[in-house]
């Protein structure tokens, strides 16, 4: 049912006309073939037409009494040769009829007035209900809730605020305490190599067992060695014998555990500004490579949405100390929050979804992906990636493999990615899903700054205007430089930029500095690893 919201002036100016002056407001719907028009008024006595509008070539317009119209025995009647209104649209009659009203008295301030407006805005009221009722039907105008309802009937379902997530690297700075040595019994069947059950080892005191028979104390570097938590028997050494029992006295480190659910927090003075996260799953203090006792563990925002998105170094608190843990540190940047889905968004995906329906087409399969829990949009997707070489004219050349096509998925669980994949591809048709090689960049910036303006003001802003950007980036795009010179410019109290350098990080190889657009590979992904503000001018 179509109807025209009308506005709380429009309202209060009818009602007041029709109570000082009986004036009506009479729709009719212009039909070709009728030509006469009865107004529900008129048997009281038409006084006086005061307008005709209607719309024509669907633009509204008064008509002119004489010339488009004539009225008389309470009927409307459209001459020949005059204007119209468009086929079957409104038009509206407005007239006096019957006696004037005794009420005079309509300034602001008056018994009427006020009453009249007190209803009116009701009435406003209800228009303003009916329109949203009305707009909440479909799927180009519903919103929020509305909107849910309107696309749940395609089985869509709004993206929720997604959390940011990343590592943070628990260590300390000498080894853990030791523990009282300790004796274990392990049976000897042969083998080169066996772990000891209290780790992490941290020196082996004896080992004693029986040789020939006899009682026998081995020696160490000699018989056996510590091989990280195990002892290890050496080439051409005296071992026990086989199928009895020797044993082992060492001293072991306490083993430190993270727990998962562990909270670690930024640094504000300010209250509302420290963002905490936590550990998603547990994890044991162990010596790198290099000897420093430490472990990444996996963590994510607390809260959902953008504001868990930090730079590297940003994590620096426990607000739960876990025992024998010294410091805590993010060392890339933890991304990958975002707000929900936006009504414009989820409009537009439900409409794809629609189309999606036809699958076996690169439409739906990028749609299906898209739609699982985690997937950061959009998916990449390149058909016949892959090259083979035939000789034509006597020179090589390299043709795309039909058959083959190649996703670049970013985020959600692999094994429903790859049965959406299976669920959606067209037969004979191979899909390689891969995940982005994330190229890690920092980012230089020197700038001038104003008068009176210190590094302290900009240094915040630019580092949240470059990671913004490279956010917006998606796999296979360019890095434009240009963007990354109006970051920085466009932060107030920057007066010029002196330089910008990108140095790219890819798969822990340096690939050289850079003043110039970052070309990325169509698997590639810029992930911000830190960005460094320097500044000269200013205070």
């Amino acid at each position: 049912m179509a109807y025209e919201s009308k506005s709380f002036p429009e309202i209060t100016t009818s009602m007041l006309e029709q109570l000082t002056r009986a004036v009506v407001r009479e729709g009719l719907v212009f039909e070709p073939t009728k030509v006469r028009y009865r107004l529900n008024s008129g048997r009281e006595g038409i006084r006086e037409v005061v307008k005709v509008e209607g719309p024509v070539h669907g633009i509204r317009t008064p008509f002119v009494q004489g010339a488009d119209y004539l009225v008389a025995d309470g009927m409307l009647e459209w001459v020949d040769g005059g204007r119209r209104p468009d086929v079957m649209s409104t038009f509206e009659v407005s007239y006096l009829f019957g006696k004037p009203s005794p009420i005079t008295d309509v300034n602001p301030g008056s018994v009427v007035r006020t009453i009249v407006e007190a209803i009116g805005r009701e009435i406003e009221y209800l228009y303003a209900q009916n329109d949203y009722v009305y707009k909440a039907g479909f799927i180009d105008t519903a919103t929020g809730n509305s909107l849910d309802l309107v696309v749940a009937i395609l089985g869509v379902q709004r993206r929720p605020a997604q959390r940011a997530t990343g590592l943070a690297t628990f260590g300390r700075r000498k080894p853990p305490p030791e523990l009282p040595p300790q004796e274990e019994v392990v049976l000897f069947d042969g083998g080169k190599a066996y772990e000891l059950k209290r780790t992490p080892v941290f020196d082996i005191v004896t080992v004693k067992g029986l040789m020939h028979g006899q009682p026998f104390v081995f020696k160490k570097g000699a018989d056996y060695a510590l091989d990280g938590d195990s002892v290890a028997w050496l080439e051409s050494a005296f071992k026990p014998d086989y199928g009895t029992e020797f044993r082992v006295t060492y001293r072991a480190y306490q083993q430190v555990e993270i727990p998962a659910g562990t909270k670690v927090s930024t640094f504000s003075r300010r209250r509302q500004d420290v963002k905490l996260f936590e550990t998603t799953e547990g994890a044991t203090l162990k010596k790198n490579v290099l000897g420093v006792w430490e472990v990444d563990v996996p963590v994510r925002a607390v809260a959902p949405g953008p504001g868990g998105n930090i730079l590297s170094g940003a994590i620096t608190l426990m607000p739960q100390p876990v025992e024998a843990i010294e410091f805590v540190a993010n060392r890339a940047a933890i991304t990958g929050g975002t707000e929900p889905e936006t009504d414009d968004v989820l409009r537009e995906r439900a409409k794809k979804g629609l189309r999606a329906l036809g699958r076996a087409t690169y439409n739906s399969l990028k749609q299906r992906i898209e739609e699982i829990d985690g997937v950061v949009r959009p998916v990449r997707i390149d058909e016949m990636p892959v090259l083979y070489s035939v000789e034509m004219g006597g020179a090589p050349v390299d043709l795309k493999v039909p058959g083959v096509v190649r996703v670049v998925v970013d985020g959600g669980d692999m094994e429903r990615i790859r049965e959406a994949v299976d669920d959606t591809r067209a037969a004979g048709v191979y899909v390689q899903v891969l995940r982005p090689r994330f190229v890690l960049l920092d980012v230089k910036v020197e700038v001038e700054l104003d008068d009176g303006v210190g590094l302290g003001d900009v240094e915040k802003a630019i580092e949240d205007g470059v990671e913004g950007y490279l956010e917006t980036v998606t796999i296979g795009e360019t890095v434009i430089f240009g963007r990354l010179v109006s970051v920085a410019l466009g932060t107030k109290g920057v007066r010029d930029v002196k330089g910008i350098t990108v140095d790219a990080l890819r798969d822990g190889v340096p690939s050289g500095s850079t003043r110039e657009n970052l070309a990325l590979g169509a698997d590639e992904k810029p992930k911000l690893r830190k960005v460094s503000v320097s500044a000269s001018g200013g205070r």
